[in-house]
């Protein structure tokens, strides 16, 4: 494969706003830059998801008792249709959505998806203003938010295990993950603080919030390792025992000589040769700058003032991270990645039970998102009836817990490197918890 190739196909993968930035600004970002901007893009665009679907639960009290067709007799029951219609759509879509997005830019994926969600959930507001009362109308349009909302969780898990190893990721996880409780927490806060000047608002803050993160996703969202001109941790796993034996991280010098005795020889050679190179970005001129290099003398991307702190990342203890630091020139004959069936996931050892651990973890976790404010809102606590907006802000507490039960979920998976038994601990914690909040989460604020 030709460098100029590999540089024209890293450009064209590359986002517009990380091109722009390059080009204007002469950025050249480290690994663990990458990394980052990864974890807090994907951060936001889910927890903007989870905020766009808060709304629905934090509104129910106000559309129950007045706005038809959620009022009378029959408004517990329709309000948990649209619950209902939104969940199975979303459930079946997600099947579809992980398939699609095996096959697709998980960017633009990601981005119509956001685009799309937020739209339809500030169409659902628009009913307020517009004085539309047709239950066909809401069921449609929720239906067609879980059809946008079912690209998200697929499209994130994906970009964040491009980037990530399998070393250490609980910590790493579960302070990713609380993405659910902080979009949570944000979208009920939201919701609750403009429901005053209207239901209509509440649905569509987060309807514009969720969309313009989706923009940010299509500029700055980098796919891979591999679009940022890294080597994919996939090469780096199935490589791994080769590169330790040969040294490579503890600083072997002169390693090209044992494969390449010239560089005629190297463009020649048929075989299928792995190199170290510093795959650098074109500078602001345009110009290749590519070029192969011995690790002991490696300078990254950030330039004379970053050499001291790429040296010492490229000769870490975690040869994860170092490795994805190198890439490797392969026979234009390499494997493409093939997308896994849906009958061949199942038969990965521990899919099934983390699939049923997780599908009990879920029906808990989202009966509290879609319910609690309205259940705090008709139970009488310490003898007293919350109002919709502090009911709303009291069920955040849920997520509060959520986030900090995550993290330190994550932290104790990575310490003990028992993951399902932490997983099961934390299950089966929950509840008595729960029993405890039914029997006695009336008695006062401050208990409940």
């Amino acid at each position: 494969m030709r460098m100029d190739s590999v540089e024209e196909s890293i450009v064209r993968a590359e986002p517009p706003g990380v091109r722009f930035l390059r080009r204007s600004k002469g950025f050249n970002l480290s690994i663990r830059a990458y990394r980052t901007s990864v974890l807090i893009i994907t951060f936001i665009a889910y927890a903007c998801f989870h905020a766009s679907r808060k709304p629905i639960s934090i509104v129910k009290g106000v559309l129950k008792a007045e706005w038809a067709p959620f009022s009378g007799e029959t408004a517990t029951a329709r309000l948990g249709e649209i619950d209902l219609a939104f969940l199975l759509v979303y459930s079946l879509a997600m099947y579809f959505a992980g398939h699609l997005g095996d096959r697709v830019n998980l960017r633009i994926f990601l981005t119509i998806g956001m685009i799309g969600s937020g739209t339809f959930v500030a169409l659902f507001g628009m009913g307020y203003w517009w004085n539309i009362h047709s239950f066909i109308f809401y069921l449609s349009v929720q239906m067609v938010q879980g059809l946008f909302q079912a690209t998200g969780w697929p499209s994130v898990v994906a970009v964040v295990s491009n980037w990530f190893g399998k070393r250490k990721r609980g910590l790493i996880m579960g302070v990713w993950n609380s993405h659910t409780s902080v979009g949570n927490i944000c979208g009920s806060l939201i919701a609750a603080a403009v429901l005053q000047y209207g239901w209509g608002w509440s649905f569509l803050l987060p309807g514009i919030l969720v969309a313009m993160a989706g923009i940010m996703v299509f500029l700055f969202l980098v796919v891979s390792p591999e679009d940022a001109g890294f080597a994919s941790i996939d090469d780096i796993d199935n490589r791994r025992m080769r590169i330790e034996d040969q040294n490579l991280i503890g600083g072997q010098k002169n390693v090209l000589s044992n494969q390449v005795s010239s560089p005629s020889e190297f463009h020649s050679s048929p075989e299928n040769l792995t190199v170290l190179i510093e795959l650098s970005k074109v500078d602001s001129c345009g110009n290749d700058v590519n070029r192969v290099i011995d690790p002991s003398k490696a300078e990254p991307h950030g330039g004379d003032q970053n050499a001291k702190l790429d040296r010492e990342e490229l000769l870490a203890d975690d040869e994860e991270d170092s490795l994805l630091q190198l890439t490797r020139i392969a026979s234009t004959e390499s494997s493409a990645t093939t997308a896994v069936g849906f009958l061949e996931a199942w038969m990965i050892p521990g899919v099934a039970s983390y699939a049923l651990c997780l599908f009990f973890s879920k029906l808990v976790a989202y009966t509290f998102l879609y319910w609690l404010p309205f259940y705090i809102r008709h139970t009488a606590i310490a003898g007293e009836y919350l109002s919709d907006k502090n009911a709303g802000n009291l069920s955040t507490l849920f997520d509060v817990g959520g986030v900090l039960g995550g993290i330190l979920a994550g932290h104790i998976s990575d310490r003990l490197e028992a993951r399902a038994i932490t997983s099961v601990v934390f299950l089966y914690s929950a509840i008595p918890i729960l029993i405890l909040y039914r029997m006695y989460g009336d008695i006062s604020i401050s208990f409940s």
